[in-house]
């Protein structure tokens, strides 16, 4: 089979006419090719021109912030050097000062001193003279107290070092007495008063019916301890349980469980924990403990009081139950006892122990219906006793302060035993400029889950006084009378002192529980 052949082109494909159109549209080849050497070279050059632009232009940002930052360090240092300054300057006051009560020393001692020679010349000069008080040490072991003749006198050298020995002690006195009065001078009156801090705060809230408030407070705390006290109530069943649900160094929220019917006026007391002294001598130990619903809980100071203090609590987290409330039991001066008592409840049809009310004797149909009603009160006692056995208690923070003062920085406590439905009235032994702060407590160990349904009423009108009442609310069980443990202390912040801030041995405390 032959090959398969193309066809011969022809020697020119394109005519002259369309050649020399095709040169004159693009032109020749050859030529333009000989150019692009020449093309590259100066892309080159354009390139490295461009480069070096830019980097004249990363320079110049670059000495820019340089310069910024030589500005904000010569700043810096004028700064330091006029604080090194001032520092100086301080110092050199401190020394001149420091320099002034050292010269008046020396010329209360160079006085002291002449007044103790005269009078050391006149002892030496009778025999029989009393001695000087400067303790058997000095001149007095010299002498002898006893006064007796046979005894042989020392030699005058042991007498001129007695002496001297004597006159060292008078120029220490001296010169501690003379520091002392130049202290009260500086100071601008004759006793030093310690320095002081800020360690507390108190207030009054307003609460709407939603039952919830938010405090913002002035001062800033490690560990807050948060006390609040319902002021008034307008509703006629149980008064609501306080509580703080959230607390932190700047603010808390406050709640009233069941929120009340109409606008509700709390009072809060907030102290850093731990122990504080203040300047009149007042006392107060401010902690937090864990207790169970139920369960008694005995906490031990770890300082004791002379007296037994007036022991205010709140609960301060989530508390265990909605009318969960935290009483004072036995109180004394080391101690107190601690109950977290749970509210009255809805009544049931039956109580615990007692028999629902059962249809008259008398026919099938009434045995049949006694024997139901026994049964399903035996059914319920039994799942009560058990639900009680598988749930697990709960743990609730109580926060207490115990307070011991007399009234010297406006802190007033007391004890006052209160009768249902009577209005009490306590004296103050001091007036407020306007109305004070009250916080209070219930302090009796006969309260029950039943009678803790109460609520207290403080009417804070006068400024020298207070009117409290107590309300059973119609509890089966209560007690003849309360005895209600209150503190009433001025609005604003509290001041103590600072040399007690870390003294350990007063701020430990500790719980024991008693189930």
């Amino acid at each position: 089979m032959a090959p398969l052949r193309l066809p011969s082109l022809p020697p020119t494909a394109m005519a002259p006419q369309e050649k020399a159109a095709l040169l004159a549209r693009y032109g020749d080849l050859t030529r333009g090719t000989s150019v692009l050497p020449e093309v590259l070279q100066t892309s080159r050059l354009l390139l490295g021109v461009a480069h070096g632009r830019a980097r004249e232009s990363d320079e110049f940002v670059t000495r820019r912030e340089l310069q910024e930052k030589l500005a904000f360090l010569e700043h810096r240092m004028e700064l330091l050097t006029n604080t090194v300054r001032q520092q100086a300057a301080a110092a050199r006051r401190v020394e001149d000062a420091v320099r002034a009560l050292e010269q008046r020393g020396a010329r209360s001692r160079r006085s002291t001193r002449g007044e103790a020679s005269v009078e050391l010349i006149e002892q030496l000069a009778e025999p029989t003279a009393a001695p000087l008080g400067v303790g058997r040490s000095g001149f007095d072991a010299a002498r002898g107290a006893d006064g007796d003749d046979d005894e042989e006198e020392g030699t005058e050298e042991e007498e001129e070092e007695e002496a001297d020995a004597a006159l060292e002690g008078i120029d220490r006195l001296a010169a501690g007495e003379a520091y002392g009065a130049a202290a009260g001078e500086a100071y601008g009156a004759g006793d030093v008063e310690p320095p002081e801090r800020e360690v507390g705060e108190t207030g009054v809230v307003s609460v709407s019916s939603d039952g919830v408030a938010h405090v913002e407070l002035e001062l800033q705390y490690e560990q807050p301890v948060v006390l609040a006290t319902l002021l008034s109530t307008g509703s006629s069943g149980a008064a609501p349980a306080v509580s703080i649900p959230t607390k932190d160094g700047t603010s808390f929220t406050v709640q009233l469980s069941p929120p009340p019917r109409g606008e509700q006026e709390v009072a809060y007391l907030v102290l850093e924990a731990g122990a504080h002294v203040l300047g009149s001598g007042s006392t107060l130990i401010a902690a937090e403990s864990a207790a169970f619903l139920g369960e008694e809980l005995t906490v031990k100071f770890e300082m004791s009081f002379a007296a037994p203090p007036a022991v205010l609590c709140c609960q301060q987290g989530v508390p265990a139950s909605a009318s969960a409330r935290a009483c004072v039991g036995e109180l004394g001066g080391d101690g107190f006892s601690l109950r977290l008592a749970e509210g009255r409840r809805p009544r049931r049809w039956a109580a615990e122990g007692e028999a629902p009310p059962l249809p008259a004797a008398g026919g099938e149909e009434r045995a049949e219906e006694m024997a139901v009603a026994a049964t399903r009160l035996q059914a319920r006692q039994r799942g009560k006793m058990a639900r009680a056995l598988l749930q697990p208690k709960h743990e609730s923070v109580v926060g207490w302060v115990a307070a011991q003062c007399s009234g010297g920085d406006g802190l007033v406590t007391g004890v006052a035993e209160l009768h249902d439905g009577e209005w009490v009235e306590v004296q103050f032994n001091i007036e407020y400029p306007e109305p004070p702060i009250v916080i209070t407590n219930v302090a009796s160990g006969s309260l029950t889950d039943e009678s803790s349904a109460f609520e207290i009423l403080c009417d804070r009108r006068a400024n020298n006084g207070i009117w409290l009442q107590y309300r059973a609310n119609g509890a089966s069980e209560q007690p003849d009378a309360v005895r209600v443990l209150w503190m009433a202390l001025p609005a604003g912040k509290l001041w103590a002192l600072e040399q007690y801030e870390d003294d350990d041995r007063m701020t430990v405390v500790t719980s024991t529980a008693v189930s």
